[in-house]
């Protein structure tokens, strides 16, 4: 999985891909959750969306949902449906600071 990059108290969508295992993500629900380490139990960031082009998914977020502190914190890409859970892959989430603060 591809960093992804925040900037903080900024709006925007992510765009996260199945690359392969799952051909057809209809009738599962992407979600993105954010955490200070991959040890931690709280999610920094918790979006999930229905949203999907093709395999990616899309998930908006908000100026609050990316308030939080910069730095550098780890991700989780992962699909659900009623039956089934894929994770989908693990990265690096960077939220950093815009100039126009």
């Amino acid at each position: 999985m591809e960093d992804i990059t925040i900037y903080q108290g900024n709006t925007g969508t992510i765009r996260a891909t199945i690359a392969s295992g799952l051909s057809d993500p209809t009738g599962y629900t992407g979600h993105l959750i954010v955490r200070k380490s991959a040890a931690d139990t709280e999610n920094i960031i918790d979006l999930s969306t229905n949203n999907w082009d093709a395999s990616t998914a899309l998930f908006p977020f908000t100026s609050i949902d990316s308030s939080v502190n910069k730095g550098k914190y780890v991700d989780e890409f992962y699909v659900s449906s009623s039956e089934n859970i894929f994770t989908v892959g693990i990265g690096v989430c960077w939220i950093v600071d815009t100039l126009s603060k």
